[in-house]
């Protein structure tokens, strides 16, 4: 089972000194396929890898993704795909330590509504609250670690995607993805060098992105290339939440 630390979240007051604390989650993220009124109940396991006691918060909240594939918390109710009320959850504060997790039931319930349709997403939020800070201390750290949560509404997924941009920039390319569909997409694939006939010189593989539904993913791929090498090829597909019914392709000249 993958496991995942989270980054520093806020920094409060100011001064010199400070205290990072490890939070993270397993699994990291949940993705459903769930029809309207129906509905699933799944676990996550908070837990640290520091020795002392750690308190935590929890809270639901909705999110964006750059195009960078940064996520960014938004204001309730700005996000209009929010799965945010369909979470039925303990929010009370826990504490873990570096040898025992918590444990936390999470049942995700899809309003009876026909009108719904596609992908829907939201995330239980875990953020450490330091239970005796160090009065020589004048700055504290919490930390954040977020279990995102995808609902895609089944049998009304109708997913798309095209391609931008395919440009040069600096030592590497740049790619723009736009998701054209109603479900989010798990993108990924390859950058091809081929020369004058066609033949595939070098292959570099193009990590996992994810792309919201109606959200615009930037890729900055670097690698060098064969000087012999005459193209530049993208190729790109997605398989969840349901496989993407065609290849994103595209060719840029080197030449």
């Amino acid at each position: 089972m993958r496991r995942y630390l989270a980054a520093p979240l806020l920094l409060l007051a100011g001064g010199l000194s400070f205290a990072l604390q490890g939070i993270g989650v397993a699994p990291p993220r949940e993705e459903l396929r769930l029809s309207p009124g129906a509905y699933k109940t799944v676990e996550v396991k908070v837990f640290t890898t520091e020795e002392a006691a750690l308190q935590v918060s929890s809270r639901v909240i909705d999110w964006t993704m750059k195009p960078d594939g940064t996520v960014v918390e938004v204001p309730r109710g700005s996000q209009p795909y929010s799965a945010r009320n369909w979470i039925q959850t303990s929010l009370d504060p826990f504490a873990i330590t570096k040898d025992r997790y918590h444990r936390i039931r999470v049942t995700v319930r899809v309003p009876d509504d026909p009108g719904l349709s596609g992908s829907y997403w939201t995330a239980l939020q875990f953020v450490t609250t330091p239970p005796n800070p160090d009065p020589a201390s004048t700055v504290v750290i919490r930390v954040a670690a977020n279990y995102i949560v995808y609902v895609t509404i089944a049998g009304s997924e109708r997913p798309g995607a095209r391609i931008l941009r395919f440009d040069r920039e600096n030592d590497g390319f740049v790619l723009d993805v736009a998701n054209t569909g109603n479900t989010y997409l798990r993108l990924r694939g390859e950058l091809r060098f081929l020369d004058e006939r066609g033949r595939v010189l070098r292959s570099l593989p193009i990590p996992e992105r994810v792309v919201l539904r109606e959200g615009i993913a930037r890729m900055r791929l670097s690698g060098s290339w064969p000087a012999e090498a005459a193209l530049a090829a993208v190729e790109l597909v997605s398989t969840k939440p349901v496989p993407l019914p065609y290849r994103l392709y595209a060719e840029l000249a080197l030449k």
